[in-house]
């Protein structure tokens, strides 16, 4: 039979833990935390606490047997804060790199059985005499999410793409027709969106919350405000949209939202070179609200392919392991 596989996806803010058998998704626990409250902490108890438990209620759900089972993590779980710092791989870097470059520990506290853990990517500038921002970069748990992503637009593989991973920080990742990823940039819209949007002036005009549904009309306005006037302009529209033309909460989170991407389309349309095709995953509701406003800019002719799956770090990790040679059957 096929041995159980668990897969770890550990973000800034999030932790995902998930069952797969027979390379089929079972069950997953998702917890609102990350490494940004170890970092505060200074210590990763919470982490090794939320593994330990999720594993353990697997484990007896299910009747799993260690010696059976194979587990393997990605993300910022190999970061200092995470459970061992593993460094980045250089650039170009595909699912045969990452494979070979596993890495297996043993935590007990955690689990009794040894983790595999995938490592980040790095990409660098050629030029170490200058820098250049858009070409040094590094990323832990999106590489493992773009082999996903990468093997389920293999049929129609024709040319470079850039994938567009918008969540807590937006990562853009430029693979090769091999499926290496050669290039990236990160921003942290998701950050500032949530600072914005719970801690800053305009708080209370939001409801301290994000939008309920994407308003078009409205998400566009404050883009094009952003693009004209600069973000923080069109942030404290936010305000003014309250007070003099009767907007609606819902109106006026969008409108943030489109003035908070604005930096992004500018960054997605500085590293696009022609012919490449943009490829939109990761948070849904960011993911709509960009392939909204690509949509509308009047100059943007790349093709644009939009992949909705679940758990694309489960996916990329049980590539991994399969390349690895670690999800073999057993006889």
């Amino acid at each position: 039979m096929i041995k159980d596989i668990i897969t770890i996806d550990v973000g800034t803010t999030n932790t995902r833990v998930s069952l797969w058998r027979d390379e089929e998704l079972q069950e997953v626990f998702v917890y609102s935390q990350g490494v940004q409250k170890a970092s505060l902490a200074g210590n990763n108890d919470t982490v090794k606490k939320i593994l330990e438990c999720s594993i353990k209620k697997l484990f007896k759900k299910y009747n799993i047997l260690a010696e059976k089972t194979v587990i393997i993590a990605s993300g910022m779980i190999t970061s200092a804060f995470g459970l061992v710092e593993i460094p980045h791989l250089n650039a170009p870097v595909g699912i045969q790199e990452l494979a070979i470059s596993m890495k297996q520990f043993s935590f007990p506290e955690v689990c009794p059985q040894p983790i595999w853990f995938i490592p980040g990517v790095k990409t660098q500038c050629q030029d170490k005499s200058r820098l250049s921002s858009i070409q040094y970069d590094v990323m832990r748990g999106e590489e493992t999410e773009a082999m996903a992503v990468f093997s389920l637009l293999k049929p129609t593989i024709s040319d470079e793409h850039i994938f567009v991973m918008p969540g807590t920080h937006t990562k853009f990742i430029k693979l090769d027709k091999n499926g290496r990823i050669v290039k990236s940039k990160t921003a942290t819209t998701g950050e500032i969106l949530s600072l914005l949007t719970k801690k800053s002036l305009i708080a209370t005009d939001v409801h301290h919350r994000f939008y309920d549904e994407l308003d078009e009309s409205y998400l566009l306005s404050g883009f094009h405000s952003a693009r004209s006037n600069g973000i923080g302009s069109a942030v404290f529209d936010v305000r003014i949209l309250g007070q003099t033309h009767n907007a609606s909460r819902n109106q006026r989170a969008n409108y943030l939202l489109g003035a908070v991407l604005s930096s992004d389309i500018q960054l997605l349309e500085n590293f696009l070179e022609p012919n490449e095709t943009v490829v939109l995953t990761g948070k849904k509701e960011l993911r709509e609200a960009i392939h909204v406003i690509l949509n509308d800019l009047d100059n943007f002719s790349h093709p644009i392919i939009i992949i909705e799956a679940n758990d694309l770090a489960g996916r990329g990790a049980l590539l991994a392991g399969k390349k690895r040679g670690l999800l073999r059957k057993e006889g």
